[in-house]
C-alpha cells in the first residue's frame, strides 16, 4: 500500500537526515582538521538547499516565523538564492565549452566564452 510506504518513508527521514549530517561532519572534520569549517560548510549546503526549496521567501517575504527570529517581513521582488548562482556559473561554464562547427583551438576557447559572456 502506498500510504504504508509513505509513512516508513516519513518515520525514516529524521534519522536518516541525522546519519548524513553527522557522516558529512565526521568525513570534513578528519580531512579538514577544523571543528568550525564543517559546520559551516554543513550551515551553508543546508541554507543553499532551503533556498532552493523556497524557505527563503517563505519565511522571509510571507513573514511566516517572524514573531520567533524577530523581524518585520519586507516585500522584496527577487531575492537571489546560491541556487541561483550556482545555475549562472554552470552556465558559463557550458559556454566555454566547444561548439560544433566552430573551429576554435584549445588554446582560444576561453576568450571566446568570456566574450561571449560580455552581453549577458
Amino acid at each position: 500500500d502506498v500510504a504504508d510506504v509513505v509513512a516508513r518513508v516519513r518515520a525514516d527521514v529524521p534519522r536518516t537526515a541525522l546519519f548524513i549530517v553527522v557522516t558529512t561532519y565526521l568525513v570534513l572534520f578528519v580531512l579538514l582538521r577544523s571543528v568550525i569549517l564543517p559546520a559551516k560548510a554543513l550551515i551553508m549546503n543546508t541554507l543553499s538547499i532551503l533556498a532552493s526549496f523556497g524557505a527563503l521567501v517563505w519565511i522571509f517575504q510571507d513573514g511566516n516565523l517572524s514573531a520567533i527570529l524577530g523581524f518585520q517581513p519586507v516585500a522584496i521582488r527577487q531575492v537571489a538564492s546560491p541556487g541561483l548562482l550556482l545555475d549562472r556559473h554552470a552556465r558559463i561554464i557550458g559556454d566555454l565549452l566547444p561548439q560544433p562547427g566552430q573551429g576554435v583551438e584549445q588554446r582560444g576557447l576561453a576568450g571566446v566564452g568570456i566574450a561571449g559572456q560580455s552581453d549577458a
